[in-house]
């Protein structure tokens, strides 16, 4: 907003930036599934273009959830605290 771009266009470049970063990470996560040899994840092509499809749907929809997340706290160490105590109070044994 101090640069004069419009909220559009700067939460746009904040998504493809994070998009990008998440897409380094999925790649990077399926270079330790092909050096681990984990079938069940690379067995097949098939099994492969499932877990990179799963994984980017989920930054897909996370990214801009943690968005959402972002305005309702001043502090970050305060997001933490509760985003991490809201997923220990959703984990089910």
């Amino acid at each position: 907003m101090v640069s004069g771009a419009s909220p559009y266009s700067y939460w746009i470049a904040t998504y493809a930036w994070d998009m990008a970063n998440f897409a380094a990470t999925v790649g990077i996560t399926m270079l330790v599934f092909v050096a681990y040899r984990d079938e069940s994840y690379i067995g097949t092509w098939t099994k492969a273009g499932a877990a990179v499809s799963l994984l980017m749907a989920f930054g897909l929809s996370v990214i801009p959830l943690s968005y959402c997340y972002s305005f309702a706290f001043n502090n970050p160490a305060n997001a933490q605290v509760c985003t991490i105590s809201m997923l220990k109070g959703w984990h089910v044994v």
